[in-house]
């Protein structure tokens, strides 16, 4: 799991048939094998499109996950679709949005631009799985990690498709089209990709340098830059649960106050605000919102929540039995929770930026915590066994596919909603039945695209570097 070491046995037996030369019937090799050969099948479409769309081998208690992780890139899509084409071609009918008989004053807006609190599900879904696999494969490997080699793979794991896609988006697409927004359009890639914020970007250092996420090349690579941090300071709590876990509890917990104290401080003292149409909105976007210090609770979350789902739920003979009265109350306060951190801004939305700086920081502070959290029950409910009906629905098979895209749609999603917005000949029509048409179709083209980046980009990555790992046992 944290070196590649935990992929099927079958595909790698199969992967090594098929990057073997052949051979006569007795068995002696016929000739030496070709080795540009070899690397040019991994970009084969036709070997790659089977492992896309392969179902997994046999049932997991967290297949529940690949249904969150789905359901949560569509919602950011839907929120994005409402954001991202603002500054471009715009909406032929801003008072249906933000005057006070608009959408920001509906409940279903909410939904729409509670979207932003998804990104939040991808953090605890990155330190549940840490966490769960880390504990099996620390201890295989006697509880000791290769920590350079753990690091270095993420980065070749992920870095590929993230130059792949700023390459794509900054000098491909960005020269591709015509209409009256598209010199807008260009002028906001190029203002922003044209400077040496690529390099920080592929460094992941670029939610520090430039501080402004404004002026980094794909701003909402903000996400990469974080869970690579978060990923980072992972093996460390790994370790500490193995061999003191009293010691982990302990400095989780510490952690995430001090970033709960932080982000109190900052929302306090500069006066942030969750408004998306107010000053104090662009403030906390510059000062808090993509900061790794402000949003590794929910990471935290994730990988407390793994812990404890590895532990009692992992094998189904140490799965405790829960009342059905228990739950229902642990449904319950997840579902109540979840709103909660939906809906609870609409009365700020109704009356601007009428809460005070007390209470957007409370909010701030604690929605993404407590988000996570109200994952990460319904995540362990699932994995005991109740809820089967949502357990059904979130672990069925035909949500593996997708939940392997996840990276690169949201990698892609930017890019094919700006270009599109770029290259209209008029502004959008906002309405409920312009987000729903939109984020449908945004989605479909950035599923599309990631399957694409996928096929030829991720996946002969990840058999490189299978083919490198086994090299290295063969030595």
């Amino acid at each position: 799991p944290l070196l590649g070491d935990g992929e099927d046995h079958r595909e790698e037996s199969e992967e090594l048939v098929d990057a073997g030369d052949g051979g006569n019937r007795d068995g002696q090799s016929s000739r030496v094998p070709n080795q540009v050969a070899d690397g040019l099948k991994m970009f084969s479409i036709r070997r790659n499109w089977p492992k896309l769309v392969a179902a997994p081998a046999e049932p997991s208690p967290t297949d529940c996950l690949n249904g969150m992780r789905v359901l949560s890139m569509v919602w950011i899509v839907l929120g994005h679709t409402m954001m991202m084409p603002a500054p471009l071609n715009g909406f032929d009918n801003p008072e249906d949005l933000v005057a006070s008989f608009g959408a920001r004053s509906k409940v279903w807006f909410m939904t729409v631009i509670g979207g932003q609190i998804a990104v939040d599900s991808f953090f605890f879904l990155g330190g549940f799985l840490i966490a769960y696999l880390g504990v099996r494969d620390l201890e295989k490997r006697g509880g000791k990690i290769p920590y350079g080699a753990m690091v270095l793979h993420r980065y070749i794991r992920i870095t590929p498709a993230f130059a792949f896609t700023m390459v794509f988006y900054s000098q491909i697409v960005s020269r591709i089209g015509d209409g009256p927004f598209f010199v807008r359009y260009q002028q906001s890639v190029f203002r922003r990709c044209d400077n040496a914020s690529w390099l920080t970007s592929l460094l992941y250092l670029h939610n520090f340098v430039p501080f402004d996420s404004d002026q980094v090349c794909m701003g909402w690579s903000w996400y990469l830059g974080c869970d690579m941090v978060f990923f980072v300071m992972s093996p460390a709590l790994l370790l500490l649960h193995h061999h003191r876990p009293k010691i982990m509890w302990t400095v989780m917990i510490a952690v995430a106050l001090a970033s709960s104290v932080l982000t109190f401080w900052l929302v306090v003292h500069y006066d942030l605000g969750c408004y998306v149409f107010g000053e104090s909105w662009r403030d906390y976007s510059y000062y808090a919102y993509s900061k790794p210090y402000t949003r590794v609770p929910a990471h935290l979350v994730g990988m407390a929540f793994g812990f404890v789902n590895e532990r009692y739920f992992s094998d189904p003979a140490m799965t405790p039995n829960l009342n059905r009265a228990a739950v229902k109350t642990w449904g319950a306060a997840a579902v109540t929770a979840l709103f909660a951190c939906v809906l609870a801004p609409l009365s700020d939305y109704r009356d601007p930026e009428s809460w005070s700086s007390w209470v957007n920081a409370i909010f701030i502070t604690l929605c993404r915590p407590v988000w996570a959290a109200g994952l990460g029950i319904i995540a362990t409910l699932c994995a005991a066994g109740q809820l089967e009906g949502l357990n059904a629905f979130l672990a069925h098979p035909g949500w593996t596919p997708f939940a392997r895209l996840t990276f690169g749609a949201y990698l892609m999603h930017p890019v094919v909603i700006k270009w599109f917005a770029g290259t209209a000949t008029s502004s959008y029509h906002f309405g409920w039945r312009y987000m729903m048409a939109h984020a449908l179709f945004n989605s479909a083209f950035s599923f599309l695209f990631a399957a694409i980046a996928w096929l030829l980009v991720e996946r002969p990555v990840m058999s490189a570097m299978k083919r490198g790992t086994r090299a290295r046992r063969d030595e």
